[in-house]
């Protein structure tokens, strides 16, 4: 019984990546398509390699998602201790650390 206590925060950071911060500028923002929009998204790079593989792929359908197509660029790769949840997601739960990708859109 212990050993699922302990294993259950594990279960939830599974293969997600989480939003920290979107890019959409929203209904406010500026009107030129030809303005950089900018972006976080952070996943858990700890585990086996098929596992991390598949949450650093959930993070680029993220980034292509807000982006709205391939037409994006990495900014920077960081690996940093996890925040509070930001906007209370499973990705970060358990996790020790994190792989924040920064990018924009064009």
């Amino acid at each position: 019984m212990r050993i699922f206590i302990l294993s259950l925060p594990f279960l939830f950071s599974g293969c997600a990546a989480e939003v920290i911060t979107n890019a959409d500028s929203g209904p406010y923002g500026p009107a030129s398509s030809q303005t950089p929009r900018q972006g976080e998204v952070a996943y858990n790079p700890d585990g086996i390699k098929d596992l991390v593989d598949r949450r650093r792929e959930d993070a680029m359908k993220k980034i292509y998602n807000i982006c709205g197509s391939n037409n994006y660029k990495i900014l920077k790769e960081e690996i940093v201790k996890p925040r509070a949840l930001v906007s209370g997601g499973f990705a970060t739960i358990g996790a020790t650390r994190l792989n924040h990708i920064h990018f924009e859109c064009f």
